[in-house]
């Protein structure tokens, strides 16, 4: 199929293939099509839309399709025909769905909008959403697995409204990436007054000035929504639907190259084991392997996000960096003490272990109750949006990130060198995401194998380096008293602390090995 047929499809019934249609004229979106013969996918993001101008032939044109996309996990539609959904639900397994009106606007702009709207006392000003409003609209949004980075890319590429009063946004509306209207919300106290249909005037006036239609899909449970488009003349087109269908095609192709959706799909489940853990942990009564497990956990997921940061939207890499940190944080405290027993309970004087256990009740009861809290939120219930990757030398990345790494992990940081602690932690955190990294993306690669052995071996190192620094700090800290112990502590300091250097130089030296063969 031609670029000149699908576009004569397409203007077939501009209102059927809006969403495609508002999509393809976006120049900020990164669009892509499989087609064969007569039967075409439009690809963008995680969501797509298939043309069923032939729905005799559609299941077989879609089949073919999902066997495509073999290590594809899930496959969403955005809004497409109810008889699409009807047609693929005799054949495959549906993960979600939601069903929705498609209204369109074919009428003439409206005239003499005021640029100001007055309320009984209270006087609102029209303007534009910017960056500071970012976190009030997502706390508002009903889609929040679309992550904040969603409303930031909103406010800074799309047309937005958004009434003021005193400075602060308190309604809002905008035209999003597919050319839908959307996103409209008006905060308690300042609704029934008629903003959302003021701003809604001034957005269908802006869409119509750029030659577009304005359109938008609508919950069919939200009865308000409806009356609202209907009383500013839109009208019903047809119930179309959002939902996801199982790929019964996936396979697990770690180590050969990953594209976009399926390092989505890898993410998601790293982001349902986090939950697994935290209920294990739960249900094993914190005990020392549990918590390590959960905290494992949550590292192999941050190592991901670390790797492919550039890849993300800014906003969804601060979202899942805060809340994965801020979890991982609830058992820093408890495990540190957790650990320091483990490894020198069998030289401590009973006084010592004794006030350790007495530290240590207080850390467990405040673990208990923020563990109760952390499961109210799943991580399962997100899902990490990555950008489109050119990753032809590497495995799910760009062979260029990986060296980035190594040279991060090889330059000193003279900031740091003071805060021996510190120092080695970062250093050993970045040897642990790189060797998670190298696990779960590149196993199978034989010249990676050398680098993982000395990652091994530094990490190994630098966590009993680490460890005693911790240790030291406890005993300053909390005046624990018992002089064997605290010798054996800086008779090991000393040695882990040669060790590391030595590891250390030694990952260095096969890492600038390894980049200097790649140049």
């Amino acid at each position: 199929m031609t670029p000149m047929k699908i576009e004569k499809i397409l203007n077939g019934d501009s209102v059927k293939y809006s969403n495609i249609i508002g999509r393809t004229i976006n120049p900020t979106l990164d669009v892509s099509w499989y087609v064969i013969e007569d039967f075409f996918v439009m690809e963008q993001g995680d969501f797509i839309v298939p043309t069923d101008e032939n729905p005799e032939d559609f299941i077989n044109q879609m089949d073919a399709y999902c066997e495509s996309k073999i290590g594809q996990k899930e496959i969403n539609f955005a809004g497409v025909p109810r008889r699409q959904y009807d047609l693929l639900m005799t054949k495959y397994d549906e993960e979600w769905s939601e069903f929705c009106f498609l209204y369109y606007y074919d009428g003439n702009p409206f005239m003499d909008i005021e640029e100001k709207y007055s309320f009984d006392d209270d006087f609102y000003s029209i303007d534009k959403l910017n960056l500071s409003d970012m976190d009030q609209v997502f706390e508002y949004y009903a889609y929040k697995d679309d992550g904040i980075g969603y409303i930031e890319t909103i406010i800074k590429n799309e047309t937005t409204f958004c009434a003021r009063l005193g400075g602060k946004a308190v309604s809002w509306v905008v035209q999003r990436e597919d050319g839908s209207m959307g996103i409209m919300y008006t905060l308690d106290g300042h609704r029934r007054r008629g903003l959302g249909e003021w701003l809604c005037k001034h957005l269908i006036n802006d869409i119509l000035k750029k030659d577009q239609l304005p359109y938008l899909h609508i919950w069919k449970e939200n009865a308000p929504s409806i009356a609202l488009a209907e009383s500013l003349g839109f009208k019903c087109h047809s119930e179309v639907v959002w939902f996801g269908i199982k790929n019964p095609y996936l396979e697990d192709r770690r180590g050969v190259v990953l594209d976009q959706n399926e390092l989505s799909t890898l993410f998601d489940i790293h982001l349902e084991t986090m939950d697994e853990k935290l209920k294990s942990m739960i249900d094993q009564d914190f005990n020392h392997l549990s918590i390590h497990e959960y905290r494992e956990s949550i590292r192999r997921f941050r190592a991901l996000l670390f790797f492919f940061m550039p890849f993300m939207r800014p906003g969804d890499y601060r979202f899942f960096d805060m809340h994965s940190k801020r979890y991982f944080d609830k058992t820093s405290l408890i495990r540190e003490i957790d650990v320091f027993e483990h490894g020198y309970g069998d030289i401590m004087n009973d006084s010592v272990l004794k006030q350790l256990s007495v530290l240590k009740q207080p850390l467990r009861a405040r673990l208990i109750l923020d563990a109760k809290r952390m499961a109210t939120f799943r991580f399962a219930s997100t899902s990490v949006k990555l950008m489109p990757i050119d990753n032809e030398q590497e495995p799910g990345c760009d062979w260029s990130r990986q060296c980035d790494l190594f040279k991060q992990f090889i330059e000193k940081d003279e900031q740091l060198l003071g805060y021996e602690e510190k120092y080695i932690h970062s250093k050993r955190m970045l040897a642990k995401k790189m060797k998670y990294i190298h696990e779960i993306l590149m196993p199978n690669h034989v010249e990676l194998e050398n680098i993982n052995k000395k990652l091994e071996a530094f990490q190994k190192h630098a966590k009993l380096l680490h460890d005693t620094c911790v240790n030291l700090r406890f005993v300053g800290k909390y005046e624990l008293d018992d002089e064997p112990l605290i010798v054996k502590l800086i008779e090991d300091h000393a040695f882990y602390s040669k060790a590391s250097d030595e590891a250390y130089l030694e990952v260095c030296r096969a890492m600038s090995e390894y980049m200097g063969e790649k140049k």
